[in-house]
């Protein structure tokens, strides 16, 4: 569904990047949705439970484009490499063309793990929480859906937000200084905790980690820790850090993992 020569305008200004989910007949050629159709920018509820029907649902081709939870890896080669898919990511989030008030915009929050810039994430996450999620009559940005928009809420201010599909939760620094969460079947807890916690949020990057005392370089962690319990503490500071910015502290991807579930990852 990826057709490496679409590009993608706005207002008649190329957006100077190529390459996006497209609609493809049975013959193999290419049928054409502008990327942007579906976005705040353009078009925005042609999508939603329309009669007509479009390619995409509740959302552009240009967001679409990002949804490979399960081969991150193979997504950021195909678009250029970590810095190329860094730049097009803040794009998506810096243009108008995200809509956060649907769950299909939740994952790119946190899509900077995979390119080595886990700090980029918690940015994002403390640029929509609160200016998009507070406790104002409008403080959820859509329909809450069975809990989402809570559920984005909450897991983003525990600091681990899981990755759909697979055994993957992105670790960016808790909204708080510290917090436990016991295991009612095993009876194990689990902590997180930081240190160089401020409340005004300027130390909002990890410069480095430890579980159970031992140091913890990977930008994530497997359910694991709510399984068997456990501390992992977070060590924050003002400026972004080399933490979790390795090749090996990167989530798995099914074309860089044997196990891409992450059980046996380490």
């Amino acid at each position: 569904m990826y057709n490496p020569n679409q590009d993608s305008t706005i207002n008649g200004t190329g957006t100077s990047f190529t390459g996006f989910l497209q609609p493809r007949y049975l013959n193999g050629t290419f049928g054409v949705q502008d990327p942007i159709f579906c976005s705040p920018l353009l078009n925005f509820t042609s999508c939603y439970l329309n009669p007509d029907g479009h390619e995409t649902y509740e959302g552009s081709a240009w967001m679409y484009t990002f949804f490979v939870p399960h081969d991150q890896a193979s997504l950021i080669a195909t678009l250029g490499g970590p810095a190329e898919f860094v730049r097009r990511l803040d794009y998506l989030h810096e243009s108008g063309l995200l809509y956060i008030g649907d769950e299909q915009a939740f994952q790119p929050v946190f899509q900077y793990h995979y390119a080595g810039r886990p700090a980029k994430s918690a940015e994002r996450a403390h640029f929509y929480i609160p200016s998009q999620f507070n406790d104002t009559v409008v403080g959820i940005p859509g329909n809450d859906d069975s809990g989402a928009m809570g559920s984005f809420a909450a897991l983003t201010m525990l600091g681990l937000f899981p990755n759909p599909g697979q055994d993957v939760y992105f670790i960016i620094p808790p909204f708080f200084e510290s917090w436990s969460i016991t295991n009612k079947v095993t009876g194990k807890v689990a902590t997180v905790r930081n240190i160089n916690f401020d409340a005004a949020y300027q130390n909002s990057y990890i410069q480095s980690a430890t579980l159970d005392g031992k140091a913890y370089t990977k930008n994530w962690i497997s359910h694991s820790f709510f399984m068997n319990g456990g501390v992992l503490e977070l060590t924050l500071g003002r400026n972004e850090s080399a933490w979790g910015t390795r090749q090996e502290d990167l989530p798995p991807s099914l074309s860089t993992s044997a196990d891409v579930t992450g059980y046996h990852v380490d």
